[in-house]
Parts: C-alpha cells; sequence; structure tokens
C-alpha cells in the first residue's frame, strides 16, 4: 500500500491522463460505460458544539449521456452561520455541477453572493467533483480534500489553500526558513475560502479518465487531520460502506480532543 506526495501524485495522474489521450482514441467514448459502482457517506459532530459540515451527491442522465456530482463543505468554526452557509453552498455548488456550468466562474459567483449576504462574515470550505463520460473533474476552495485510490495508490488530487502551503513555498524559494514557517500563527488559517469577495478554485486544467476501481473521496479536515493517508489508503480499499465505518471508528477511538467535526463522502467506479 502506497501513498503519494500530492504534487508528484498530480503530475503522475496527469501524465497518465495525457498518454491515454495519445493513443487516439477518445476516453470519454471508451469510458462512457464507466458508472458508480457503490457510495456511501459518514457524518459526525466530534466534540464541537455544532455540526457545519453539509454534503450531498447526485446523479442525471439524458440523450448526452449521465453525469455523477458530489459536493461537500465545512462551515467555519467561530463564523457567523457556518452550517446555514455549508448547506446553501451544497446546494448550489451540486446544481450548477449538475447543470453543466462553468463551475470554476460558478464557484466565484457563490462566493461573492456569501460576501455580500454575510458582510464577510461568514465562509465555509468546499470540495466538488463530477463525473461525464467517464472522465473527472473537480473543484476546492480551503482545506477540504479530494482524494483518488487507483491500484492502491493514494493521491490527494487537490491543493489545499492554507497560509502554511504559502509558507513552504516561501521557504522553497529560501525567503524563511522551515522553523519560521512552523512557528507562523498563520499557518493553520486558510487562504482562501467560500464566503470571499473573490476565490480562484483548485482544479485540473483538463478533466482526466477514470478507470474501472477507481474510488474517491471528498472529506473534511475532520476526518483527514485525525486520521494518516497511510490509514486511510487501507480503508479506502474496502467497500465504500466499510470504508465509512472504519472512519468513523478510528475517529471514535482517536477519542482526540477538540475533534472537529468530520464527513467524508466515498464513491467507487
Amino acid at each position: 500500500m502506497r501513498h503519494e506526495d500530492s504534487r508528484s501524485g498530480r503530475a503522475k495522474i496527469l501524465r497518465k491522463a495525457a498518454e491515454r489521450l495519445k493513443k487516439g482514441a477518445e476516453p470519454a467514448e471508451q469510458n462512457n460505460a464507466l458508472s458508480v459502482v457503490s457510495a456511501a457517506t459518514v457524518s459526525g459532530q466530534g466534540k464541537r458544539e455544532y455540526q457545519q459540515d453539509a454534503f450531498a451527491l447526485s446523479g442525471v442522465s439524458d440523450s448526452g449521456g449521465s453525469v455523477f456530482a458530489a459536493a461537500l463543505c465545512d462551515g467555519m468554526g467561530g463564523m457567523a452561520d457556518g452550517r446555514r452557509i455549508a448547506d446553501d453552498t451544497v446546494k448550489q455548488a451540486l446544481r450548477l455541477c449538475l447543470e453543466g456550468g462553468d463551475c470554476a466562474a460558478g464557484i466565484a459567483d457563490i462566493s461573492r453572493e456569501i460576501y455580500e449576504k454575510y458582510s464577510g462574515a461568514g465562509g465555509a470550505t468546499l470540495a466538488m467533483i463530477r463525473i461525464r463520460g467517464g472522465m473527472l473533474e473537480f473543484w476546492s476552495v480551503g482545506d477540504s480534500d479530494v482524494y483518488l485510490l487507483r491500484r492502491g495508490r493514494l493521491c490527494r488530487l487537490n491543493a489545499r489553500h492554507t497560509h502554511m502551503s504559502e509558507l513552504l513555498r516561501q521557504v522553497a524559494m529560501r525567503r524563511i526558513d522551515f522553523e519560521e514557517a512552523c512557528r507562523s500563527v498563520q499557518r493553520g488559517a486558510l487562504s482562501q475560502y467560500m464566503g470571499e469577495k473573490s476565490v480562484v478554485p483548485d482544479s485540473f486544467q483538463t478533466p482526466f479518465a477514470l478507470v474501472s476501481g477507481d474510488t474517491l473521496m471528498l472529506c473534511s479536515d475532520g476526518v483527514s487531520g485525525t486520521l494518516s493517508e497511510r490509514r486511510l489508503a487501507h480503508m479506502l480499499t474496502f467497500t465504500p460502506q466499510a470504508c465509512c465505518d472504519a472512519i468513523e471508528r478510528e475517529i471514535i477511538e482517536a477519542d482526540r480532543s477538540g475533534q472537529d467535526n468530520y464527513s467524508a463522502v466515498v464513491v467507487r467506479f
């Protein structure tokens, strides 16, 4: 069982997707019969006073084929109406996704509407996937994650919008040292979230082909911040329902002080 560094894992997936395109056949047509085999969800309040996570998944079919989409939001603790914002964002984002619109632009519009409604005092993260004709697209804002398990290898597809990510870039450019980055009081803060006046979702520029047996997971940081990627890679080999059961069991057994709300959507193709 292996899990990939996010940057190297993303690069490998894109490289393999490009190789498939070079073979001359259209991956969307090749994979048009690819469908969701099973899906499951898990959600818990943890040790927080309120549950502020929200998620939804749905699919539609028409003459142009089938579309499957899932979205997950983590309402930001300590900010106004986190659960309400998370619920509304999930509904709007999922509708946008299923209607086939420009998701990046639509997500930016949703964020601006939240900003105007709550005067910049409320927010949520967003992780969303769309599968059309066997091709995967994803969008994320904040630190909720999109994971792919393929042939036993786990890769986090999205880049988290955190100040720590920016601090590490500063370390790589030798502008600050690693110890200074770790001491920063801003290291755990989000650099982007739904509810800002302007956001740029993280995503791949080009959809890439899924293969039979691929497993995707959307999760809030109450999952990825508690369980290691090694443990998640192992659990994602189970059926989606067994995986969700294992996630909840291990989070409860960890009994972490201040355990955040935790939610996950697991989908196998």
